[in-house]
């Protein structure tokens, strides 16, 4: 899956649950919200009913007192109580929303009216058939208690509903709070776990891909990047990536053959030219001479050391021949040595040439883990500059090795031309080169720097400067037999 799904997905998810969270909180909201309506409805019609009630029984103090000193004052302070009485109930009305409330208080109000007529004819009745008490017997007293008991009635039902909706609000706002917190910790949950798997999907073949490019950085360009979970685009950059450094190395191949052909073919051209064709007569001649020879002869012998000879010169112009050709690494404890030993061998006649004096310091030292043909080019290489770089000759070769901790050093020296200061730091560079124009390719140092890295060495150049020789040292870390 791409990572860009991923990330839509993961975030399409998120998103989901915190707005079911946030859908299913703004619905208890509303709920809780209709509920406290109700209840503030429900406390303002209770509190209304309680002001009545204590309102209607301070009106039956008044009847009372009436009844027991019938005095006109108090007819007047019933009648006085009753206006304020209906118009609390009228503004009532007119304020609760609730119709169905608003309904049963006008009922109320008429049956209130009902009564205070009914005690206004009381005040009124003298004589000796309907005195004010019987009339209050008869016809007040009940409907005095019909209105008592409906408004206690009433307060018991409201406070009993404000009460159940406070301990629904209580449960409901309790649910609600669980189910928050456990919705939080769900979120969070989901966050940490899509978070924790984005980051694995995409961190883990990263590492990968890091990893592998230091390994391939540091010069081992046979390691393969491979990436068995991961997105795609990893996946393409890791295939990509692999088809790099596979051409990388077939073109590390190419051009450590060019240089190689370079120079052997140099040395393999002049071998052929000063050697070959002698040798090719030399060889024929003895062979000819040992036909006609006696098998007695006192030169026979002589004869036949130089057959022999010619031979191995022959043996020593195949070697030349097959050391061009490229090889793979093949690393095996090797003595170093005994690879300068050849590699002079092979320069003999150049060195002797140009009159160049080798001076050899080899100290016997361990063997190091190295691919012989490889460390033969890379001595080849740099003792061929070196005797270069001796153009006029007469100059001197030093060549020595020696133990430097727990590696091999080898250094060789000449007396030649010396490198600039400025350019000291150049001549590992691909292509950089101070010799004349098609006597060089720029490649030969790179190429042995290449080497020696893939040997997990280090090789370095020094020069005091113009005139002055140049050293190279290479350090090869011991074998471990």
């Amino acid at each position: 899956m791409r990572i860009r799904t991923r990330l839509t997905i993961s975030f399409g998810l998120f998103v989901a649950l915190v707005c079911s969270i946030a859908a299913l909180n703004l619905y208890m909201s509303a709920i809780l919200r209709d509920k406290l309506d109700s209840s503030i409805s429900y406390a303002q019609v209770l509190s209304f009913w309680r002001e009545t009630d204590f309102a209607f029984a301070r009106q039956r103090r008044t009847i009372d007192y009436y009844l027991m000193f019938a005095t006109p004052a108090e007819k007047e302070s019933f009648n006085t109580q009753g206006l304020l009485i209906v118009r609390k109930i009228d503004e009532f009305i007119n304020l609760i929303r609730l119709s169905s409330e608003a309904k049963d208080i006008a009922v109320w109000r008429d049956a209130y009216r009902d009564y205070a007529a009914a005690v206004n004819r009381m005040f009124s009745s003298h004589t000796p058939e309907e005195t004010p008490m019987r009339y209050f017997e008869q016809r007040v007293e009940p409907a005095m208690k019909a209105l008592t008991d409906d408004i206690t009635g009433r307060i018991d039902d409201y406070a009993i509903r404000i009460d159940s909706i406070e301990k629904d609000i209580a449960a409901r706002t309790r649910k609600s709070f669980i189910f928050s917190v456990m919705g939080g910790l769900a979120a969070l949950f989901l966050a940490a776990y899509l978070s924790v798997s984005l980051f694995r999907s995409i961190s883990v073949p990263i590492k990968t891909l890091e990893d592998g490019a230091r390994l391939i950085g540091s010069g081992d360009l046979t390691h393969t990047i491979i990436l068995k979970r991961a997105p795609p685009e990893l996946k393409t950059l890791a295939d990509n990536f692999n088809s790099m450094v596979s051409n990388l190395a077939k073109l590390q191949l190419q051009v450590v053959q060019m240089d190689r052909m370079s120079s052997i073919g140099q040395l393999s051209g002049g071998v052929a030219h000063e050697i070959n064709n002698p040798l090719t007569g030399v060889l024929g001649q003895a062979q000819l001479l040992l036909e006609k020879l006696p098998e007695d002869s006192l030169y026979r012998s002589h004869i036949v050391k130089i057959e022999s000879a010619a031979q191995r010169c022959r043996k020593i112009v195949r070697s030349l021949l097959d050391f061009s050709r490229d090889k793979d690494y093949n690393f095996a404890p090797t003595d170093i040595n005994q690879i300068i030993e050849e590699t002079l061998d092979l320069l003999s006649s150049e060195l002797q040439s140009k009159s160049i004096i080798v001076k050899k310091d080899l100290k016997p030292v361990p063997k190091v883990m190295a691919s012989p043909s490889h460390m033969h080019q890379v001595a080849l290489n740099i003792m061929t500059n070196a005797t270069q770089a001796m153009k006029t000759g007469n100059g001197t070769l030093f060549v020595s090795t020696y133990r430097s901790g727990q590696e091999v050093a080898i250094s060789i020296k000449d007396t030649g031309i010396g490198i600039k200061k400025e350019h000291i730091n150049h001549i590992f560079d691909p292509f950089f080169t101070t010799k004349d124009i098609g006597q060089g390719t720029g490649l030969g140092l790179t190429i042995c720097y290449g080497i020696i890295q893939k040997h997990s060495g280090s090789i370095t150049a020094s020069s005091p400067g113009e005139g002055k020789g140049t050293e190279i040292i290479i350090r090869l870390p011991i074998a471990k037999i």
